[in-house]
């Protein structure tokens, strides 16, 4: 019978969630009412300066061919220098940028998606087998028996069942699997194959024990004692 994983309370509720706190401010209503009412004013009051201007007066004096002129000459050198000068990228650059290091930490680190900070808080995580972040790492509540019955069914059966229970999906999706495949078929034959082309998310990270683990563990049955180890 399938140990049950304990209830879990957590201090952290969902009033105190910050995440994307910066790209909301962004994206305010508000904000870009006033940004548009501080631009308009700011428009108004340089025309003003320019018009009342003293080479203003002098340029509307010139022939009308000759400001043409030095119109399309000077807005050419100014699109120049604007172009270079100023920067191209979108509001949105840093919120993609948040969300592809944090994607990057299902590949690098082995945490599984689910528990990537943009995607779930605390008060709704439950462990998954493999996954290393502080939750499935460190939580007191989820007992170290009840992890290691885990992997041993996966081990033990060769299977990923357990795994897929933790997760509550059974079909095949891209984070939940192992390894990213390619198909090779071999053109004019009925020969193909398969090829890993990258790891995603290994769920058995931490689950396989050596011997000498199983030594350091006060809860395994063969347990030796630092003392004992030593004088051996």
């Amino acid at each position: 019978m399938v140990e049950r994983k304990p209830t879990m309370k957590f201090k952290r509720s969902l009033k105190s969630n910050t995440y994307g706190e910066e790209f909301k401010k962004q994206m305010n209503i508000d904000n870009f009412k006033k940004q548009n009412l501080l631009e308009e004013h700011s428009d108004d009051l340089e025309i003003i300066n320019i018009e009342s201007s003293e080479i203003t007066k002098l340029l509307k004096s010139l022939p009308n061919e000759i400001q043409k002129k030095l119109y399309i000459l000077t807005m050419q050198n100014y699109w120049k220098i604007k172009t270079l000068e100023t920067s191209v990228r979108p509001m949105y650059h840093d919120y993609i940028s948040y969300i592809e290091k944090q994607k990057a930490k299902v590949f690098y680190d082995n945490i599984h998606f689910m528990h990537l900070e943009c995607n779930t808080i605390e008060d709704t995580k439950e462990w998954i087998p493999g996954c290393q972040c502080d939750f499935c790492l460190n939580n007191p509540m989820i007992k170290k028996k009840y992890k290691q019955k885990i992997y041993d069914e996966m081990l033990k059966d060769n299977t990923l069942v357990p795994y897929e229970k933790c997760v509550h999906c059974y079909d095949d999706n891209y984070w939940n699997s192992q390894f990213k495949l390619n198909y090779i078929d071999i053109i004019g034959t009925n020969e193909y194959y398969f090829i890993i082309a990258h790891t995603i998310f290994n769920p058995l990270k931490g689950g396989e024990r050596t011997i000498y683990d199983q030594i350091k563990d006060q809860d395994s049955p063969l347990y030796f004692s630092n003392e004992l180890i030593s004088s051996l």
